[in-house]
């Protein structure tokens, strides 16, 4: 699989680039525990970074950013020669060095060879500490001694919070000859709690250290060319209200031919009896080789819970492995360092598959933070409390889903607090979602907007209470539909629930049909002005994506009507890089809508084929059974398909980006952030339950493929209800013969 400047491995678990500098922009891996996510790029370094998530330490009570701007770097000295480089090739760039970075699941590794010397160098997080490791390999390749120095560089940030009063009156450094570390602490009074203190530290031999940017640097260096690498003398003096840096010169003394292992680790600590116990725990080997080891095997039991095999090649590698990575992810650490109500639930859906017990965790959280009223914060971690309609139409979706995925019904029964008072049980929670979006409905007895649907762009639409949202109608109608489904198969005495359900949905439909429909496609929604949005009325923004989407998938759309969305998809929203989140982009500010008519034409919301819009859109399509139309949407949306080559947009070729630039954009095509997207769960949803059609149900699966028309055979090997089992699916004719475990099932059905 030789992609635009790299290749995946034999298995697909890792991502060699071996052209570093081909990128258009950094390449990102991310790492994460409980409390820290940190993300390294291609040379090692945190440039590039979304959002600065170069060891971002979430606390409720704060976060810590902790790197500044990313600047981590890995120095190399050759104390004879004066020669020096880095382990990850930049900023030095040292010119004719041979240097290749892989990519793996939780972890990256480099290797630089240069000067007769290689290097490499594997970084990945303590799985129960707030630290990054550091392991390097450093061989000789000659037969002389080698006297060299390997020097890390932190630039430390050590903020997060607001602050009032200038920071340098708090930042100070030393060096800790004990724990062989140098240490920075922010101590300010302003802190909402005392882990804002950082480490660099290190089991080898510390020739010097810099505790600050300036002496590192010197008054007018530059990271290229640090004045105490290039003169080899480390300033070993404290720093005092200035920028603070962790950086020391280790010791690297080579014979012919020997090769010699260093470790360094960053991180943040509280106390300095934590950053005492924190290093002798984290710097021990036994520690850090059970920590990858486990890693890996945390890993395996992703990876091995479904695995696909279709035609493309690709596709195969990013359902199985990186899909899953990606989903999980942002259901762990959220969005932008919060966990939104939305995200969370909808990560939880597709992580159900392959990692149901962080599902059921992240439902439980995520049920936290509905209010006793029914509508459910936008997120947490830390707290933003402001209202987006469509929290609670994820909850029904996500909780049947696990039903189906587990048979796990004792969750229904559990006891979940609100997040302002009282509790309820799971299943009294999921009756509140649908009767809070069923009453809270405006003139036109549509759901109303409030601070946006899906669409937080869509902020002014709604904010005083009185504009509704169309797209939000249509998903309070779909999760009606499947909680009516529930009902009617597993709790058929509750017919006085049942009998509500069936009014209320048959309510929100007519008010959809009635005033959401604009004579060839559905609104977007009414402001608090009573205009329509997304109408052919409109100058701009005339037509929106999802509710033309959701219309087919829920079913609300029927004949004509039918007919129109799915035209009004293919001919209008559609373009070169993906489906256009709304069309024509908006160029003026508009008070019926919101601030994506402040956005930049072809940025995020405002005509972009923002990937999350486009997965519905695929899913749709598999649900009319346009598969053709499916493949190809899902192809414009992959990294480094033939459509959106990575050498181009700059897209990791192993995670799905947030958006393509739209048309109307100067870099049309181009990516500006992957990863932190609900993309990655809802195209694994798109292929192992909509192309193989791998339906859980809640006494056994269906079987339901809808293949491409290139594609006459499929195969998915599925782990469900503690049972195992090897479905290979073949074309015959306008059908589908369906093998289980090598045993015809022409009923395309398995109970459990």
């Amino acid at each position: 699989m030789d992609k635009s400047f790299g290749h995946f491995s034999a298995d697909g678990r890792e991502y060699v680039i071996t052209d570093a500098a081909k990128p258009p922009r950094a390449q990102i891996n991310f790492f994460w525990n409980d409390n820290l996510i940190t993300a390294v790029n291609q040379f090692g370094s945190g440039e590039g970074i979304f959002n600065d998530r170069t060891m971002l330490y979430n606390d409720p009570r704060g976060r810590v950013d902790a790197i500044k701007d990313g600047r981590r770097y890995f120095y190399v000295r050759d104390n004879d020669s004066g020669r020096i480089w880095n382990t990850g090739w930049f900023p030095t760039k040292a010119r004719g060095a041979k240097y290749q970075a892989t990519v793996g699941l939780g972890y990256s590794k480099y290797e630089i060879t240069y000067a007769d010397i290689t290097i490499s160098s594997k970084v990945f997080l303590a799985p129960d500490e707030p630290v990054e490791i550091w392991e390097f390999s450093i061989k000789n390749n000659t037969g002389k001694k080698r006297n060299l120095s390997l020097i890390p560089y932190v630039e430390w940030n050590l903020l997060g919070y607001p602050t009032f009063s200038s920071k340098y009156s708090y930042f100070r450094s030393e060096y800790d000859r004990k724990s062989k570390a140098v240490l920075s602490f922010n101590t300010s009074d302003e802190r909402p709690h005392d882990r804002y203190n950082a480490f660099v530290a290190t089991d080898g031999n510390v020739k010097g250290w810099c505790g600050g940017r300036r002496h590192f640097l010197g008054p007018y260096g530059h990271i290229g060319a640090p004045e105490a690498v290039v003169t080899g003398k480390m300033a070993c003096e404290e720093a005092w209200c200035e920028e603070l840096a962790g950086c020391m010169s280790i010791e690297a003394k080579l014979a012919g031919g020997q090769e010699k292992n260093i470790t360094v680790i960053l991180g943040l600590f509280s106390s300095l009896a934590e950053k005492s116990r924190v290093i002798k725990k984290v710097i021990f080997s036994g520690y850090r080789k059970k920590s990858f080891e486990k890693l890996l095997q945390s890993k395996n039991s992703m990876i091995n819970k479904v695995l696909v095999k279709t035609p493309n090649e690709h596709m195969n590698v990013m359902t199985n492995i990186w899909s899953k990575q990606q989903t999980q992810l942002c259901a762990e650490f959220g969005r932008d360092g919060a966990r939104g109500f939305r995200d969370t639930l909808q990560d939880a859906w597709g992580m159900a598959v392959f990692n149901p017990k962080l599902a059921r965790e992240k439902i439980i959280e995520t049920l936290e933070h509905q209010c006793a009223d029914g509508h459910g914060i936008r997120g947490w971690m830390p707290v933003q409390a402001h209202h987006y309609s469509d929290g609670p139409v994820w909850i029904v979706l996500t909780v049947i889903a696990y039903l189906k995925e587990t048979g796990d019904y004792g969750i229904l029964k559990e006891d979940v607090k609100f997040f302002d008072n009282g509790s309820a049980t799971v299943f009294d929670h999921v009756v509140l979602s649908l009767r809070h979006l069923s009453e809270d409905t405006g003139k036109h007895g549509l759901v109303k907007a409030h601070c946006g649907d899906w669409n937080d762009s869509l902020n002014w639409m709604g904010k005083d209470g009185i504009g509704e949202s169309v797209w939000t109608s249509i998903g309070l109608f779909y999760a009606l539909n499947v909680f009516i489904d529930f009902l009617e198969r597993k709790r058929s005495d509750d017919k006085k629930l049942l009998a509500e359900m069936i009014r209320r949905r048959e309510k929100i439909e007519n008010a959809i049909q009635k005033h959401g429909w604009d004579g060839n496609w559905y609104l977007a929604g009414y402001s608090d002005f009573g205009n329509p949005v997304g109408s052919h009325k409109n100058k701009e923004g005339k037509i929106f994506l999802n509710s033309q989407t959701w219309a087919v998938l829920s079913n609300l759309a029927k004949g004509e009507r039918y007919e129109k969305c799915l035209k009004a998809i293919d001919n209008i929203l559609e373009s070169e890089h993906g489906s256009l989140t709304l069309t024509p982009s908006f160029t003026e500010k508009d008070r019926n809508v919101g601030r994506v008519t402040m956005l930049l034409p072809g940025m995020y919301e405002n005509g972009t084929p923002y990937c999350h819009g486009t997965s519905f859109k695929i899913v749709s399509d598999l649900h009319a059974k346009r598969a053709d139309k499916a493949l190809a949407s899902f192809l414009k949306v992959m990294p480094d398909s033939p459509k959106h080559p990575s050498s181009v947009s700059g897209a990791e070729p192993y995670a799905f980006t947030n958006q393509y630039l739209g048309p109307d954009n100067g870099r049309a095509g181009e990516s500006i952030s992957g990863w932190i997207t609900g993309t990655a769960g809802w195209m694994f949803r798109a292929v192992v339950e909509y192309f193989l059609g791998f339906k859980p149900d809640f006494d056994g699966f269906h079987v339901d493929p809808c293949l491409p028309s290139g594609w006459n055979n499929a195969s998915i090997q599925r782990e469900i209800r503690g049972r195992k089992y090897n479905i290979e699916i073949t074309r015959k004719g306008k059908d589908y013969s369906v093998k289980v475990n090598g045993k015809d099932v022409p009923s395309k059905y398995v109970a459990y």
